[in-house]
C-alpha cells in the first residue's frame, strides 16, 4: 500500500468519525428539544387539570346556590301564603265575630214561648 491509499482510508475513517459524532450531537439535540417540548405539554397538561378542578368546583357551587335559592324561595312562597291568610283571617274573623254576636234563636220555638209585641196606639185608655 502507498502513502496515499493509506492517507484515503484515513481521511474516510475521519470523514466518517466526523460524521458519526456530527449526527450523534444532531440526536443530542433533537432529544433534548423534544424533552423541553414534553415539559412544556407537561406544564400545559397541569394547566388544563387544575381548570377543569375549578371548573367543577364552581359548577358544584352554582348547583349548591340554586339548590339553596329553591328552598329559600319555597320558604318565601309559605310565609307569603301564611302572610295572606293571616290578612283574610281578620274579615273571616269579623263576620264570624258578627254571627257570634246574633243570640241563637231556639229551635223549638213555639208561639207561647215568643214575646207578644206591644201595641203602640193606645189611645183611648
Amino acid at each position: 500500500m502507498t502513502n496515499k491509499q493509506t492517507n484515503d482510508k484515513q481521511t474516510d475513517k475521519e470523514t466518517k468519525w466526523d460524521i458519526h459524532n456530527y449526527l450523534i450531537s444532531e440526536l443530542d439535540e433533537v432529544k433534548k428539544n423534544r424533552d423541553k417540548q414534553l415539559a412544556v405539554k407537561d406544564k400545559q397538561l397541569e394547566n388544563k387539570d387544575s381548570q377543569i378542578a375549578q371548573m367543577q368546583n364552581l359548577l358544584d357551587q352554582q348547583q349548591r346556590l340554586a339548590l339553596q335559592d329553591k328552598k329559600l324561595l319555597e320558604e318565601y312562597k309559605a310565609e307569603i301564603k301564611d302572610l295572606k291568610a293571616l290578612t283574610m283571617a281578620p274579615h273571616d274573623d269579623g263576620e264570624k265575630e258578627v254571627t257570634s254576636d246574633k243570640q241563637p234563636e231556639p229551635e223549638n220555638s213555639t208561639p207561647e214561648s215568643q214575646p207578644k209585641p206591644k201595641k203602640w196606639w193606645r189611645f183611648g185608655k
